[in-house]
């Protein structure tokens, strides 16, 4: 009889099991309209969905993923309106949004002036609240602190910024590309700028230029009207 009993449970037990299935020790809930938000926001910004966050401004549980709403505003800021409409009536919920980006941290206390080194920060997620923006992650050892950074502080631009490949006053090898020629003059910055930045020099002839940095002390110039 107590075998009889043991297996009537099991075949009770079993397929309420099969309902709830789980994930890593959890039950699965039933997805939300929370996530269907997260899409549409994601196609905004064209960005992947999985790196989207929302925040509700209110504690109210979320209707299930298949309620029908819309998304009102710009997202400036992070901000938006998702506005549903139910047997309840018209419903208004602020939300605000961001994305899962990859930083950089500082591994401990950095004074102003100091060169960063592999070890003094480590890589981490976090999430930024707003429309997307270029990743903090291009941090890399030789990069300048602007001043005193606490440890686990996010570098990011103004705190630190890339090493200056050319220094305000110093003498430049200007280079113009047109075709198959290459025309290589000689000049002063006028300002500085790391790799990859705008900067302004003036060649020998005295012409103020414009071009991007791509190498220490060596400036190229774009084909624009102000460098004809």
């Amino acid at each position: 009889m107590r075998c009889c009993a043991e297996l009537l449970v099991l075949l009770v037990a079993w397929p309420l099991a099969a309902q709830a299935p789980e994930r890593d020790g959890l039950v699965a809930t039933a997805p939300s309209q929370q996530e269907a938000v997260a899409r549409n926001v994601a196609k905004h910004w064209h960005v992947d969905p999985a790196t989207v966050r929302i925040e509700s401004a209110v504690p109210d549980p979320w209707p299930s993923a298949d309620t029908p709403f819309t998304l009102m505003g710009d997202g400036a800021g992070g901000i938006w309106i998702v506005a549903t409409e139910d047997s309840a009536g018209p419903r208004r919920r602020t939300v605000r949004a961001g994305t899962m980006q990859r930083v950089a941290r500082a591994t401990r206390v950095l004074e102003r002036g100091v060169a960063l080194s592999e070890a003094d920060f480590a890589f981490d997620l976090e999430v930024q609240w707003g429309p997307p923006r270029p990743a903090e992650a291009g941090v890399a050892a030789g990069w300048v602190t602007r001043r005193r950074i606490n440890a686990g502080e996010t570098l990011r631009s103004p705190l630190v910024e890339a090493p200056r490949a050319v220094k305000s006053g110093e003498t430049v090898r200007i280079i113009l590309e047109r075709g198959s020629i290459t025309l290589v003059l000689t000049g002063k910055a006028i300002g500085s700028a790391a790799l990859g930045e705008r900067l302004q020099v003036r060649a020998e002839t005295g012409k103020r230029l414009e071009g991007i940095v791509v190498g220490p002390g060596v400036v190229r110039l774009e084909h624009t009207g102000a460098n004809r």
